[in-house]
Order: C-alpha cells, then structure tokens, then sequence
C-alpha cells in the first residue's frame, strides 16, 4: 500500500516476539526494499533490535531463493505449514556502543525482497568493509518465516544457522561456518557446506550432503531407488541411524557409525581413511556392500540368515574375527588375514578391506 507521493504505507504496529513489528503488505509485482527502522529497542548489554514483519502473497511461486553477504550471519528459521502467503518476519540484532550506532548500522543491512520467476527471492545485502567487520561489535540477522507446505529452498549464504521443518519438495543449501537442520523433504536434499555441521530427518529422494571438519548426522531416510544416499566429510563423524536403501559414505580420521540399515538390491560403499566403522545391518537382500579403512576397527552386524558371498582382508598388523554366521569356507581362503566364503545361496556380497592394523569383526544376529 502506498501513498499519494509513492512512498510504502505501513500498517499499524503489532507486538511479535521480543519487539513490536511493522507490517508492510505488497502486492506481488512491487519489489520491496527493507532496510533503516527508526524504532531501535534496547535489549540491554549493549543489545539493540530492530524488528520488522512482511506478509508476501504466493501466486505463482513455489519456493523461495535466499543469497547473503559472506561478512553478516545469523538463524533462518523457516516452517511450512497450510498457508496461501509466505509471513516474514526480520529481527536484526547489534551489539554495539549505543543506539545511534546501532541506527546507523540497520541502514547498512539492507533486504531485497521480491519474486523473481517463480520463487520469492530474498537478497540480503550489505556494503564491502562494513563498519562492524574487523571490531568486537555483533551484527546478526534473524530471519523467521513460515511458507507453504511443499515448496523449495534454496540457499546461498555464510555463517547463517538453517533450521527447515518440511515438508518441504526440494532443499538446496551452500554455505560456510554455519549449521544446517533439515527436516522433512519429499524429492531432494543438497547440502554443501564447510566447517557447517549437519542433521537431515525424514528425507526422501535424492539425498546428498557435503562438509568438513564438523558432524553430519541422518535419520529416517529413503534415498532414490537409482542412487545412493551421498554423505562425504573430512576430519568429521558421520552417523545415519535408519536408511531403506543403499548409501555412499566417505570421511577420514573420525568414525563411521550406522545403524538400523536395510540394504535391498543396490551397492552401497563405505570408505574411511583412518576412520572406525560401526554398522548394523537389518535386512540384507541381494546387496553388494563394499567397506575399506585403514588401521581402525570395523564392525559390521548383520542378520544371522544372511546370503551373500564374503571377502574379507586385513593387514598383516590386523585379525579378522567372525561370530553367529554359517560361513562355507575353502581351507586355503580361510585364515587370520583373509576369509573367503558364502554365506546360504550367496545372493549379495559383502567386500571389507582393512589395511595396515585394522581389525575386522563380522556378527550374525
């Protein structure tokens, strides 16, 4: 709604959270510039807010497209429920000297909020050498909104912490020095980010996540019949806890663990370099399942009427130790480095490798 001059006519103030908020409500074609607020609140410590609040109609969008600035971070809280408009609301917090700063500081955080093709895009900008950089200030942007069920996320950011709850159809994430939490997607997972820790739940579909040096955990998932879930970390543990499906998993120097996994029908590979495995196996139906370390212990429970041919090697410095499974074995391919055999009509295969002193120990439950 605008005035007589053109300029954006705001709607009565309304108590949301910790401040009162502005609402603006913009018709789909306007582009709307958020940035300076003359209502600066004290939240004391040194603290200031500056909150404010949009509700955008959805015709013609499905999704939304958010891209920052790599020197401001923040939280992104975004839910999905049954809704026909995406409700913004926009709290910046400063940590600054005094009010005046911190006035002046919210006209240099600008949001650009518009619809660009079929998704609503939200740009965050920022100048280069920002006054707070380089100084013991804090600058965040805290982002909540609630969206459609259904609709698609795609994120391009730094130092920002993601919080999603589905369902959402597609999830597309890259970032740096944040932390992602991802729940509920129908159709695609793709997250990037380094030192980023991540946790996906219930997600379906094409599956991939990325980062180094932090945690990246899944739960409940069902990747795509015609690929693998798709984790790879550096110098970070990987967890999976429920998968129906195969999976790809690659890190180094930090352990592998996964649990209640039901390979059907797909390879599923399990690299680690200098990394500990730990997996439990409930449902094994004509698998190939490949696992190869390095001077760290595999664990691999599987279920006690497995059919599968066996290879199993370890390093001269290693043993291999097999319980509660009929393995048939040939004499020659039987010993403490090496066990060749099948396991019932050996449908599947399971191929473990551990070099160097690794040690391989094989359960049947």
């Amino acid at each position: 709604m605008r005035d007589m001059a053109g300029h954006l006519k705001l709607l009565p103030i309304v108590g949301v959270g910790l401040a009162a908020v502005i609402i603006a409500c913009l018709s789909m074609s306007e582009l709307s510039a958020v940035s300076s607020s003359d209502r600066v609140q004290t939240l004391g410590g040194g603290r200031y807010l500056v909150a404010e609040a949009q509700t955008v109609g959805t015709d013609g969008l499905n999704g939304i497209r958010l891209t920052g600035p790599p020197n401001l971070g923040g939280q992104v809280i975004i839910n999905a429920e049954s809704t026909d408009s995406v409700m913004i609301e926009i709290n910046k917090i400063l940590r600054v000297g005094s009010a005046q700063i911190a006035e002046e500081l919210d006209k240099e955080i600008e949001l650009l909020i518009r619809p660009v093709g079929s998704v609503l895009g939200i740009d965050v900008q920022t100048p280069r050498g920002a006054r707070w950089e380089g100084t013991d200030w804090g600058v965040r942007l805290e982002l909540i909104l609630t969206v459609p069920k259904g609709w698609n996320l795609d994120f391009d950011t730094r130092h920002f912490e993601f919080d999603l709850n589905g369902p959402f159809q597609d999830v597309s994430i890259r970032t740096e020095f944040g932390r992602v939490n991802v729940a509920d997607v129908s159709r695609q997972v793709d997250i990037r980010g380094n030192y980023t820790g991540i946790e996906l739940e219930d997600v379906r579909g094409r599956i991939s996540a990325r980062t180094a040096y932090s945690d990246l955990t899944v739960r409940h998932a069902i990747p795509a019949a015609d690929e693998p879930l798709e984790l790879m970390n550096s110098f970070g543990p990987i967890v999976v806890n429920e998968l129906v499906g195969a999976l790809l998993i690659e890190t180094e120097s930090a352990p592998i663990t996964l649990k209640e996994i039901s390979l059907v029908g797909a390879t599923s590979r399990v690299y680690g370099d200098n990394s500990s495995v730990q997996m439990t196996v409930n449902e094994f139906g004509r698998a190939r399942l490949e696992i190869k370390t390095s001077h760290s212990p595999i664990k691999l429970v599987v279920p006690e009427y497995l059919s599968a041919r066996l290879s199993l090697a370890v390093g001269s410095g290693g043993v291999i130790h097999t319980e509660g499974l009929p393995i048939q074995t040939h004499r020659n391919l039987l010993s403490q480095h090496r066990v060749e055999g099948v396991c019932g009509a050996g449908d599947g295969l399971i191929d473990i490798n551990g070099a160097g002193a690794a040690t391989i120990e094989l359960v049947g439950r």
